[in-house]
């Protein structure tokens, strides 16, 4: 779990205690602020779960290049030749 998870979930929990007070106090300034909190915070949390995901997926293909390197070497130059000869056939 990264910082911005964390942040985001701190701010939506703060959100809701500012949301709530607004509420008791009938302050619907307060409330307004405690509502755009939480989206912010939840904002933030999903952006932090993205990039978890991203991580994760950089780690597992960082693993499998590591593990067969040759094989990484002739998938990249097979898309590097099909991507050439895509590039080729638009221009004419």
């Amino acid at each position: 779990m990264n910082n911005d998870r964390i942040e985001g979930t701190v701010e939506k929990a703060v959100g809701k205690v500012q949301e709530a007070a607004g509420k008791v106090m009938n302050d619907d300034g307060h409330r307004m602020e405690g509502m755009a909190r939480q989206v912010t915070g939840t904002a933030q949390d999903l952006y932090g779960q993205a990039y978890d995901q991203v991580k994760g997926v950089a780690c597992d293909m960082a693993e499998r290049v590591e593990k067969n390197p040759m094989g990484a070497v002739l998938v990249a130059g097979l898309a590097g030749y099909v991507l050439g000869l895509l590039s080729r056939s638009s221009r004419h």
